[in-house]
């Protein structure tokens, strides 16, 4: 039996692999080798008890799933949705283990983000910022290219990309709805290298949709860590 083993000499894989002898699957099996696991100060172990828990129940479903989904659309659909599923609790947030990946994908694609609006003509007025020059700007008017900077198209970027914080910096100016994305060249950020087929502003409203996403993942697993480790110790 698993409680038998010396949990100073036996190893995450050594435990993975004696579950996984155990035809009938048990998830509070797999969390009563966790929590030992925990115990002992071995989180990383834990860890990786934790995910091979949920891989094999997914690999279960996924079994009952394709053997139902034969010329069922509807089953298709589900499939979809469950391989999604299966992706973003995974693949990204490896089941609420890894803070790392989901905030690395959150800031690297803010600093894309923040090179795309440092384009000025991916950039318009907001109507608070119409509203406050009381100038002859137009809604279609984008920022001065001397003026406008990364440290700008930044700024514009993680009012998206934190879409739960309000930052008032910059507010004056928002992605264009109008027109084409377009990707700056490196070489001179003043000149256009790659339009993309929808406009600034789609592609901030995409970045928040998913980022609603994406936080909640990371938020999740910073405080999973930090629950399980109050509670060990």
């Amino acid at each position: 039996k698993w409680w038998d083993f010396n949990g100073s000499s036996v190893s995450a894989d050594d435990y993975i692999n004696f579950l996984a002898k155990d035809e009938s699957f048990q998830s509070h099996t797999y969390y009563a080798v966790e929590n030992t696991l925990l115990n002992q100060g071995q989180e990383d172990a834990a860890d990786q008890v934790h995910v091979a828990m949920h891989k094999r129940n997914e690999a279960r479903r996924k079994l009952a799933r394709r053997e139902k989904s034969r010329l069922n659309p509807v089953r298709w659909w589900r499939a979809l949705m469950s391989w999604s599923k299966q992706f973003l609790l995974g693949t990204v947030s490896g089941y609420g283990t890894n803070v790392l990946r989901p905030s690395t994908i959150i800031i690297f694609w803010w600093l894309i983000s923040g090179y795309v609006f440092s384009y000025a003509g991916n950039i318009v007025p907001s109507e608070e910022g119409l509203a406050a020059t009381h100038t002859t700007m137009r809604a279609d008017t984008h920022p001065d290219n001397d003026d406008w900077n990364l440290g700008d198209g930044l700024w514009v970027a993680i009012r998206y990309h934190l879409p739960i914080v309000a930052f008032g910096s910059l507010d004056e100016w928002e992605p264009s709805n109008d027109g084409l994305l377009v990707i700056p060249n490196p070489a001179n950020n003043r000149a256009p290298l790659l339009p993309l087929p929808f406009s600034p502003e789609s592609y901030a409203f995409t970045v928040v949709a998913l980022h609603y996403i994406l936080l909640p993942m990371a938020v999740f697993a910073a405080s999973r860590k930090i629950i399980r480790r109050r509670e060990v110790g």
